[in-house]
């Protein structure tokens, strides 16, 4: 009986480290289709806002001068979607508004992409005129995400320049030369 019990023992034992190996190896795989998911996501994703946003760039001069309402109408006729927006002072020391960043992409797809160091498509678009105060709020209010009532307030603002970063190829993050 004793050796009987040593068996038994022994065979819960082995059952246990193979149940345990199984265990590890299949949250091996779920954890690796992930990422791979993810990045299969990623890369679509960059690859179907990127070309669009590289045609906009060739032709951006079309838009200087123009008022913001009629690059928005343009981006959308595009099928390009500003998730969220950003403002700036250039240079830093002013207090007057006169720079807007549009993102593409979310928050979860732009953490995605930094923690991978992939590049993340965006534009920074410097305004002739100055950006109302209320922005600070507006932007406070929806976290940055972008709404109609952002292309409402910003449609008469006249463009002065725009740049375009994040364009040379998915794994070019540190690419800083703007198109």
């Amino acid at each position: 009986t004793l050796f009987r019990s040593k068996t038994l023992l022994t065979t819960k034992y082995i059952e246990m480290k193979v149940l345990q190996k199984f265990i590890l190896t299949a949250v091996l795989l779920l954890v690796f289709n992930s990422y791979s998911s993810q990045s299969k996501e990623y890369t679509e994703l960059y690859n179907s806002i990127t070309p669009k946003l590289q045609e906009t760039a060739a032709i951006k001069q079309k838009f200087y001068g123009k008022e913001f309402s009629e690059f928005y109408k343009y981006l959308n006729n595009k099928g390009l979607k500003v998730i969220k927006l950003s403002y700036l002072s250039v240079p830093s020391n002013m207090k007057k508004i006169n720079v807007l960043e549009l993102n593409f992409l979310n928050d979860e797809q732009q953490y995605y992409a930094y923690k991978n160091k992939f590049a993340e498509p965006y534009i920074y678009i410097f305004l002739l005129d100055e950006i109302p105060q209320e922005i600070r709020a507006m932007v406070f209010n929806t976290h940055g995400f972008w709404n109609e009532d952002f292309a409402q307030f910003l449609s008469k603002l006249r463009i002065e320049k725009m740049e375009f970063y994040g364009l040379e190829g998915i794994s070019n993050r540190y690419y800083t030369k703007p198109r």
